[in-house]
């Protein structure tokens, strides 16, 4: 009699762990674009987990506090890596992959929808599990995927790095030197900056990140010598216009100019700068008119008085890395 209990109970303990295991390992399915897992190929189309070396495929749970848990399986027998995050953050990797064109011509905004999303079995999904925490708070686990800058949910990816990435910039800038053109033998005013600058999300809604760096001119400048730094609080708004994405940005910015032929000019100022711009190409793209409040600089050399401002309004055109 004892044994035909103990037997029952360990079929019942039995029972009861085995449906619990298949609950809380029920896979997800994202879109039906891509089906029960994300391949590698996939995964490089919707610029997804960027940061996982060795990727082969991703798989989704639902955990039983309502988070999700992604096991990512890499290849060359290299250990898997398993992320938590909560139901927004899947919902925004799910309207990444159902909108995914929109997204790169600039004409949809993550969050802006609530897609459907079911089990691999058919099953829908709670769709409250999916709201935005400022309207159903839910335990957030830390994203271990991601810069701990802010979270990489609003298509922040680029081909190589997650969040902070590199912008490379060539533009056409005017500065004012027909003052000293009687000491240089030259009075071209315009130059060509090559530039390069870090881009540093700070916040994702809204969008405000930093962007600093510095350059020198290729030519022109009255063949002297231009170098420049410039770091930027950017804005960008998530209004989007004809496909275009406005931009704002102020900060602050130093030139310096030097000549050496036989004379010697050597000017230096720092400056307050706005900056105006837009997305050309989401994700690789952009443009920016630069306008710095720089004052003209005065000196006087052997009873002559000369004038000289090295900073002064330009265009720029900057691709992302």
């Amino acid at each position: 009699m004892k044994r035909r209990l103990l037997t029952f109970g360990v079929m019942i303990a039995s029972a009861i762990t085995v449906g619990f295991a298949q609950e809380q390992d029920k896979v997800v399915v994202l879109s039906q674009r891509i089906g029960a897992a994300v391949d590698l190929e996939e995964r490089d189309r919707f610029q997804l987990f960027p940061a996982i070396q060795n990727f082969s495929s991703a798989i989704f749970y639902l955990e039983t506090d309502g988070t999700f848990r992604i096991v990512i399986r890499r290849q060359g027998n290299k250990r898997d890596t398993v992320i938590s995050v909560p139901g927004h953050t899947l919902r925004l990797y799910v309207e990444r992959i159902e909108h995914w064109e929109e997204l790169q011509q600039g004409r949809y905004a993550l969050g802006s929808s609530l897609p459907r999303i079911i089990f691999e079995d058919g099953t829908p999904i709670d769709s409250t599990l999916f709201a935005a925490p400022h309207s159903l708070p839910a335990k957030r686990r830390e994203d271990r995927d991601a810069i701990p800058l802010s979270p990489n949910t609003y298509g922040l990816t680029r081909p190589m790095f997650p969040t902070i990435h590199l912008y490379v910039s060539l533009g056409v800038m005017w500065g004012d030197f027909s003052g000293v053109s009687t000491l240089t033998g030259s009075d071209q005013n315009f130059f060509v900056p090559l530039s390069f600058f870090l881009h540093i999300p700070f916040t994702e809604d809204p969008d405000i990140s930093f962007i600093g760096g510095f350059g020198g001119a290729l030519g022109g400048v009255s063949d002297g010598d231009l170098l420049a730094f410039s770091a930027l609080l950017v804005y960008r708004p998530t209004i989007v216009i004809s496909n275009i994405r406005p931009l704002i940005g102020f900060g602050v910015g130093h030139s310096s100019f030097e000549y050496f032929d036989g004379v010697v000019v050597d000017a230096e100022q720092s400056y307050p700068m706005i900056v105006l711009g837009s997305r050309i190409i989401e994700n690789y793209m952009d443009v920016f008119f630069v306008l710095p409040f720089a004052r003209t600089m005065e000196a006087t050399f052997e009873g002559q008085r000369y004038t000289i401002r090295p900073a002064g309004p330009g265009l720029m055109l900057l691709w992302s890395f």
